[in-house]
């Protein structure tokens, strides 16, 4: 997700903004299945800024 989301020489910076966000804690819920969800679901979700349906 952060190759795919971040600009070329950003990849640091898009790391952090990753880990920072909603779905670095979404993924981190063992009880939800978020963490078992697609790359690309993620992806979206994230740039999204919330769980898409």
């Amino acid at each position: 997700m952060i190759e795919d989301c971040a600009e070329s020489g950003e990849e640091t910076e898009e790391l952090i903004n990753i880990f920072s966000s909603f779905i670095s804690d979404e993924i981190s819920d063992f009880q939800t299945d978020v963490y078992y969800q697609n790359p690309s679901y993620l992806e979206c979700s994230y740039k999204a800024g919330y769980l898409l349906d």
